[in-house]
């Protein structure tokens, strides 16, 4: 299993608790982790690179990615780096599935379940946003689209298809017109043409965590700026046991 992640130097002190809800369930020397950044610091890296071979005993596969994309950022908790997850298909050259994750996220699941789930002809499955109206309140106000959209937090992908559909060159089209932030380029690219993952597999911390109650397997995602890390937030105590900051 490959996945995927994208950070700054700021947000990459928490990997390691992301890393370390997932071993709960999973065999980690069955998975590959990938990190796409935009770190210059090479020993900083090389920290986080040794920690998982040795402590996981699997590999740590980091991407520096230079190009920075312009986009109108209305949200105060989202930086640059959430961009980078847009050059996946191009910078991970594996083949099939991948699962790409926010950092903010608590994995309670065997990831297999989620690995075997369907993706649709747009190569990329995810949970619908439980605001139907959300590029409309995200204050892209031109952008009132009738289609469903997705939460960008949790991803499978096919990167198969998405090379084939030239997932990239079009979110560099698309950001010329519509320069905004990388879920809502997603879902234009989408036109809400997605296979839905069940909604336990990125359950939106305080809208409907009423779901940890019913399910032994979940993913636990901490949306909007209420952060476990600095804030009085809902579950906060299932990050708390996870923290293994380096």
């Amino acid at each position: 299993m490959n996945i995927v992640f994208c950070t700054d130097k700021e947000y990459i002190k928490f990997l390691p608790t992301l890393l370390n809800s997932i071993s709960q369930k999973n065999n980690m020397s069955d998975i590959e982790f990938h990190l796409l950044h935009n770190i210059e610091d090479r020993e900083l890296l090389n920290t986080y690179e040794e920690y998982v071979s040795k402590k996981y005993t699997t590999k740590l596969s980091t991407y520096f990615i230079n190009e920075k994309i312009s986009f109108k950022n209305c949200l105060s908790h989202v930086t640059e780096a959430t961009m980078l997850r847009l050059f996946i298909p191009d910078i991970i050259k594996t083949s099939g599935k991948i699962l790409y994750l926010d950092l903010d996220i608590v994995v309670n699941a065997d990831l297999n379940k989620i690995f075997n789930l369907k993706i649709g002809s747009r190569g990329i499955s995810g949970k619908s946003s439980l605001n139907k109206n959300v590029l409309y309140n995200m204050s892209f106000k031109t952008l009132n689209t009738e289609y469903k959209t997705l939460n960008a937090g949790v991803l499978l992908m096919d990167l198969e298809i998405l090379r084939k559909n030239n997932f990239t060159e079009k979110f560099l089209n698309i950001v010329k017109e519509h320069p905004y932030i990388d879920q809502v380029i997603i879902n234009l690219y989408l036109e809400g043409e997605y296979e839905e993952i069940p909604a336990e597999y990125n359950i939106f911390n305080d809208q409907d965590d009423h779901l940890l109650k019913t399910h032994d397997d979940f993913i636990l995602h901490y949306v909007g700026s209420g952060k476990p890390w600095n804030g009085n937030v809902s579950n906060k105590i299932i990050w708390g046991e996870l923290e293994t900051y380096i």
